[in-house]
Parts: structure tokens; sequence; C-alpha cells
């Protein structure tokens, strides 16, 4: 039987006026082969691989593929043994992350200082009581999230919005306060059962015709699930 899903209640109006967010940054995930997930996502769903990373040997770190010039998903080749969901981490955007920094602190939480990542993007995490991280971070003019603008996305993709990802929580509650009450990120986010894998919403205009689209470039069940397991869900919106 397919999961039941629940939607965070909106959040607080302290949160929800005082967090400079304007939507998701990105999605992260381990996968197991680094090509098999590139042919997925770039020859079925469309997102073209903007840019990576790599270690000092020439090794892929890190593949990052465009939704549209704010979102992105990142794929980290390399699965724990012990992984029952590859979901690593979930990024919300900000154009103004130190006054961020401070209402997070103010609501009670202790972020860490804002660090420079290795994609040139200043940001800090936190973590959510179930354990996920939730990065908040900030396109600086020479982020390579920047640097890809008006590049690496044509009319190919399957959808140009990721609205929302579902994650899994232990306890609803407690995931409703930390999320909604605390954040006001409710409009992010999904809240699945306990043990239920990470899932992507893409927004498309149309889900019967975006689904016989997919069917022409080789999907072959009703339900779209990417090489590692990871649910893709299409849902009606205007974009």
């Amino acid at each position: 039987m397919k999961p039941i899903l629940a939607i965070l209640a909106c959040g607080s109006l302290f949160a929800a006026e005082n967090l400079p967010i304007s939507g998701i940054s990105h999605a992260g995930f381990r996968v197991a082969d680094l090509e098999k997930t590139r042919a997925f996502y770039t020859g079925v769903l469309g997102f073209q691989q903007a840019f990576d990373q790599k270690d000092a040997s020439g090794k892929t770190t890190l593949a990052v593929f465009k939704i549209n010039e704010d979102q992105f998903l990142e794929f980290s080749p390399g699965v724990p043994a012990d992984a029952t969901d590859r979901f690593t981490h979930i990024a919300f955007l900000t154009d103004k992350l130190d006054s961020l920094r401070q209402s997070v602190e103010r609501l009670g939480f202790e972020p860490p200082e804002v660090r420079t990542g290795h994609d040139r993007t200043r940001n800090f995490s936190i973590t959510d009581p179930d354990g996920h991280r939730v990065e908040f971070v900030q396109y600086e003019p020479d982020s390579m999230h920047a640097q890809a603008r008006g590049k690496f996305a044509d009319n190919r993709r399957i959808s140009t919005h990721l609205p929302r990802v579902g994650i899994a929580v232990a306890d609803r509650n407690r995931a409703l306060n930390y999320f909604s009450d605390s954040l006001g990120l409710a409009s992010y986010i999904e809240l699945l059962p306990q043990g239920a894998t990470t899932r992507l919403y893409f927004e498309v205009r149309n889900v019967k015709q975006a689904t016989q689209l997919l069917r022409g470039r080789g999907l072959t069940s009703s339900h779209i699930i990417d090489p590692d397991g990871t649910p893709i869900e299409l849902v009606s919106g205007a974009r």
C-alpha cells in the first residue's frame, strides 16, 4: 500500500516572516553508480549536469544537475553498506544568509559559523530531530551555481520546479514543531512515515502528458523510481 503522506501545516508567523527563504536550493543523495544516475536524470528526466567536484586524483566526488536557475540535485558516488535511504540533506536558498543565521540562533538553535564551500557558496547547516542535515545557502557571484546561469537547461526537462521533498520522520509532532512552528518551512517539506524512502516532487503542467513523455524515453513502470530507489512524484502545477 502506498504510504500515507502528511503535509505539514502552516508555519508560525514569526518564523515565516523572519527567515528570508526563497525556496529549495537542492537536495542531496548518495548513489551506487553515478553513470546510471546520470543516464536516468539526464536521459529520462532531462536534467543536465551543471558542474561537478573532483578529488586530488581526479575522481568525481559530487555531480550537480540543474532543475532551474536556482534549484539543483546533488549526487555523491558511494553508498554505505548499512544505508537504507540515500538522502543526505536538503538545502534552502537565501540572499540574506547572515541575518538568517542570526534568526536561526534566536529561535534557540546552535548554528555553526557561515562557511564557504568548494562550490564557492556561503552556507551553514543544522540538524533536524531525525538526523537529517538542513542547509541554508547563498549563491555568491563566483559560485558554481551562479556561473551555471543561462546554461545547462533546455526543454527536455520534465519539470522546471522542485516544490517540496518528502522525508521520513519518527515523530510527526516533533517534526512539525521543527519544520513548521520553528523554521516556517512547511511548504517545502512533506512528512513521510518512519522507514519510508525520501522522495522528490516535481511540478508539471499536466501529469498525464508528462508521464506519457517519460514512457517515450523508456520508462516502463507506472511508478517513477531512480536507479537507487528514490521515488519521483509528478504533481500538477502552473509552471
